[in-house]
């Protein structure tokens, strides 16, 4: 029997919606249905809807690309309210504001059975992360909102962040390349400080800098929750790095720490080694694609020898020559539990 239905990127419009709602309405075989960048738009999100709303079958719908605005989401909002069997629902990449997303939320007040709501690239901004919080404070199933791209600023993942502290299902908060700036991160901060539940933060491509870097390391000092810490691309170089390596040096849970895209220099990477020498939690950092030279790689391979804990060092596309990179090969010699990736 089949079980998935996968019609992306083909020229399935409003018209031909219908004539695949009708055929779904009485189907009970399919748990994957993918209409991902086809011209669906809002009336055909209202067929689907309609459609699927006692679907017994289905676990996945894909309509991401699909032309699909505020009032297609408040379609996709009254199939989440009955639908009893859907698991995951994938709405990347199409025009759902912060008025689409109230629709959203406050169906997800009601519903027990959808997992995943997957929302990148809209454009929900602060007021939209708002009323997802409202959400995430009833709702208990909810398990994964992937918000990348969602022009969020620091109030709004305030808001997040702090609706997840009632909330012990959702363990990841991902805003990538959203609006987040220094002054953003202060709030952030503050939220985070006393959150015991989130294992996974990704703030990639945001304009964190440095002293959105101090920030957050003084936040994170003694959180003992925080496995997982995502700054790839957030404009940090050497002072930002400082305050990591005292957040390296003091906090007892972090796992790794991705550091990728930024502007770390042999001075950076000087403060993140030495804070390593006594780091016994610490297993994986990546620091790939940075301004790391031949000084930088030798302070690193210093450092080595004494740190059994780390696993995985990720120091490519920096600027580390051949005698850089024997230091770098020396000291993986000497410690057998590291893997060097340069």
């Amino acid at each position: 029997t089949i079980k998935s239905l996968e019609l992306e990127n083909n020229q399935i419009d409003v018209d031909g919606i219908l004539l695949i709602a009708d055929a779904l309405r009485n189907n009970t075989t399919l748990t994957y249905v993918s209409l991902f960048n086809n011209q669906i738009e809002d009336q055909g999100a209202k067929h689907l809807a309609t459609a699927l709303r006692d679907n017994a079958a289905l676990l996945t719908l894909n309509l991401s690309e699909t032309n699909i605005g505020d009032e297609g989401a408040q379609y996709i909002a009254d199939l989440i309210r009955h639908n009893k069997t859907l698991k995951e629902i994938r709405l990347n990449n199409n025009h759902i504001s912060d008025k689409g997303i109230q629709y959203l939320a406050d169906a997800l007040k009601i519903n027990q059975t959808l997992t995943t709501l997957s929302m990148q690239f809209n454009e929900i901004g602060d007021n939209g992360a708002r009323y997802l919080a409202e959400a995430l404070q009833i709702n208990k199933t909810l398990k994964s909102v992937p918000l990348m791209r969602n022009r969020i600023g620091g109030k709004g993942a305030q808001y997040l962040i702090q609706a997840l502290q009632h909330n012990q299902i959702i363990k990841s908060l991902e805003l990538e390349a959203n609006q987040i700036d220094s002054d953003g991160t202060l709030l952030i901060v503050n939220a985070l400080r006393n959150n015991t539940t989130l294992t996974y933060v990704s703030l990639f491509n945001n304009q964190i800098e440095d002293q959105g870097a101090k920030h957050l390391a003084t936040a994170l000092r003694d959180n003992a929750t925080l496995l997982i810490l995502n700054l790839s691309e957030t404009n940090i170089g050497d002072e930002g790095a400082q305050y990591i390596a005292d957040l390296i040096r003091h906090n007892k849970t972090l796992k790794e720490i991705r550091l990728n895209h930024n502007h770390i220099g042999d001075k950076g990477i000087q403060y993140l080694a030495d804070a390593l020498k006594n780091n016994q939690t610490l297993t994986s950092l990546s620091i790939e694609h940075n301004a790391i030279g031949d000084n930088g790689a030798k302070y690193v391979a210093d450092v080595l020898g004494g740190n059994t804990t780390l696993k995985h060092l990720y120091l490519k596309y920096n600027k580390i020559g051949e005698a850089g990179s024997q230091h770098l090969n020396a000291s993986q010699l000497n410690n057998k539990h590291l893997t060097l990736h340069f």
